[in-house]
């Protein structure tokens, strides 16, 4: 495994950076888009009120942006 780890540490460095901008971008970046206001803040605003699992959730990106929404939802609010 340190092996792998050694020899792609420039493209495992390069998707969790990407990764990393990409969720902040999503985030913080548009939030007075189409994608915001009519995906990710209601089903961020259900996923913080308990009422909906991911498995329910029609969204078409990665299984991680809902929950990272809803936290930061919660956080701060719309």
């Amino acid at each position: 495994m340190k092996e792998f780890m050694w020899k792609y540490r420039y493209v495992i460095g390069y998707a969790v950076v990407a990764l990393s901008i990409r969720l902040l971008y999503a985030t913080f970046g548009q939030t007075d888009t189409y994608d915001w206001n009519a995906y990710r803040l209601p089903i961020a605003e259900q996923l913080s009120q308990g009422e909906m699992l991911y498995r329910d959730v029609p969204y078409n990106h990665m299984p991680i942006y809902p929950y990272y929404t809803g936290f930061a939802y919660l956080l701060f609010g719309d």
